[in-house]
């Protein structure tokens, strides 16, 4: 039951897209319909892209003419980058601690006011941070690539003012307040 507005709404879509299929494969439509085609002159390679953007980041999206995604691209990858040379430095230093504070040496103290078992809980912390970090790394290169080949999937998709789906928070004023969201799909 709690499930039928949305069953409506996937009802509404689908039968927008099929009565939109249906209006193109008139012959009468297709003098009205504007289709973005592909210039036969100018090819643009989505394997290109994914490989330029998997050799060096950000170089699929300078293809796919998104140069501003170059700046946020290399901003996640400074911030991944100080973050792993922030937590490497932290985990070496209370790992070291730790060593001290547990080789029995009279030479060698623990220079921190923490003992054995908060240096041990501090350096696997900082190790767990290591290693998101290093995860985080990993998904900004892997979502760039992903972002230059969508990006080069869509290079030639037309979007026009007569393609839009618009939302508009609604209120509703009267003797049981409401709120919702209103869609508009213009096509």
């Amino acid at each position: 039951m709690k499930y039928t507005g949305l069953l409506a709404v996937l009802i509404l879509f689908a039968s927008c897209a099929f009565a939109q299929i249906v209006e193109a494969e008139t012959p009468a439509d297709t003098t009205s319909m504007q289709v973005a085609k592909q210039p036969s002159d100018r090819i643009h390679s989505v394997k290109k892209a994914t490989i330029m953007s998997a050799a060096l980041p950000g170089l699929g999206q300078v293809y796919n003419r998104k140069w501003w995604k170059v700046p946020i691209l290399y901003a996640g990858i400074g911030t991944c980058i100080y973050f792993i040379n922030d937590n490497t430095q932290n985990y070496q230093y209370y790992r070291n601690q730790l060593i001290a504070e547990l080789d029995g040496n009279p030479d060698t103290t623990n220079e921190t006011p923490f003992n054995s078992s908060q240096l041990r809980t501090i350096s696997d912390d900082y190790r767990r941070w290591l290693d998101l970090s290093y995860i985080s790394l990993g998904l900004v290169y892997a979502l760039n690539i992903i972002d230059a080949n969508v990006d080069a999937h869509l290079f030639f998709f037309d979007v026009s003012d007569e393609l839009t789906l618009r939302w508009t928070p609604q209120f509703n004023i009267g003797p049981q307040p409401m709120t919702g969201v209103g869609l508009s799909l213009n096509f």
